[in-house]
C-alpha cells in the first residue's frame, strides 16, 4: 500500500508541475458550436459558398442556462457562389455574451476562391476581414477584487484599488482577419483555417487608459 501510495503522489506531483508550466503562456479561445458542421462559415471561411447555392444559417448557443454566469453565442450567415467568376461571397454577424455583461460583436465580409485541380479534385481558398467591438458592462462593479480580501478571504471593508474597477463602461473596436483553404471531392474533405492574422488586441484596460490620456 505505501508503495501504491507513494506512485500516486508522484503522478499528482508530475501533473501539478505540468500544470504550471503550461499555465505559464495561456491563450484565451474563441466561442465554438459542438455542431460545427452547421456553422460551415464560422469554421472556415473557404466553406463560403459550399452550396453552390443562396444559403443562410442562424445559430444559437446558451452554455450553462441554469447559471447566472452562462456564455450567449449567435451568429448569422448568408452565401452565395458566383459560378461566372467560381467565387463565394458572403457576410457573417456574431455576438458573444459572456456573464451578460463582457460582450463582443463583429462582422465580416468573407470571399473563396474554388480552383479545380482534376475531375474528381477541388481546392477552396478562403479569406475573412471582421469589424470587431467589445464592451464591458457594469456587472463588475458587484464583484470582490483580491485587495478587498484579508490574508485568510475575508472582506476586509476597503475600497478596491483594481485598475478594471474604475473603467466606465470601456469598449474597444478593432479589425481582425482570417483565411482557409479547404480540398474536397464527392467522397470526402479535409481544411485548414487560421484565425486572428492580424493578432489584433483588445485589452479593455490599457484601451480606456490610452483613451484617457
Amino acid at each position: 500500500m505505501e508503495k501504491v501510495f507513494q506512485i500516486i503522489t508522484k503522478t499528482k506531483l508530475f501533473y501539478l508541475f505540468l500544470g504550471q508550466i503550461i499555465s505559464q503562456n495561456c491563450l484565451a479561445q474563441d466561442p465554438l458550436y459542438s455542431q460545427y458542421y452547421a456553422a460551415p462559415m464560422y469554421l472556415n471561411p473557404a466553406l463560403t459558398g459550399s452550396s453552390n447555392i443562396p444559403r443562410f444559417t442562424l445559430n444559437y448557443r446558451n452554455q450553462w442556462p441554469g447559471l447566472s454566469a452562462n456564455y450567449v453565442t449567435t451568429s448569422f450567415s448568408a452565401d452565395h457562389f458566383i459560378e461566372k467568376y467560381n467565387s463565394g461571397v458572403g457576410l457573417l454577424f456574431t455576438s458573444d455574451n459572456q456573464y451578460s455583461d463582457l460582450n463582443t460583436t463583429n462582422v465580416g465580409l468573407l470571399y473563396s476562391y474554388n480552383q479545380p485541380i482534376n475531375d474528381d479534385l477541388a481546392i477552396r481558398f478562403g479569406m475573412q476581414g471582421s469589424y470587431n467591438s467589445r464592451s464591458l458592462g457594469n456587472k463588475w462593479a458587484q464583484f470582490t477584487f483580491g485587495d478587498q480580501l484579508d490574508q485568510f478571504g475575508n472582506p476586509n471593508g476597503n475600497a478596491t484599488s483594481d485598475p478594471i474597477a474604475q473603467l466606465d463602461n470601456p469598449r474597444i473596436n478593432y479589425l481582425d482577419f482570417s483565411t482557409g483553404t479547404v480540398l474536397y471531392n464527392d467522397n470526402f474533405w479535409a481544411g485548414l483555417g487560421v484565425k486572428h492574422l492580424n493578432r489584433p488586441k483588445f485589452n479593455l484596460v490599457e484601451s480606456a487608459q490610452t483613451v484617457r490620456m
